[in-house]
């Protein structure tokens, strides 16, 4: 029974760790959409800029 114990705090110690892992990439995650999206809207405006810019 103290086994059991033991072998039940050492599974949720590393559940409790992976909830940290997986809270941490996620924000990352987000962080990295949201540079991609800004990364894309500026690449589209400058190409909207040079297009213009050959139409007149």
């Amino acid at each position: 029974n103290e086994l059991l114990s033991k072998d039940l705090a050492i599974a949720t110690e590393k559940c409790e760790q992976l909830e940290v892992e997986l809270t941490t990439i996620t924000e990352e995650l987000k962080a990295e959409k949201v540079a991609r999206i800004n990364v894309e809207q500026n690449l589209t405006a400058r190409l909207e800029e040079i297009e213009k810019q050959y139409k007149d």
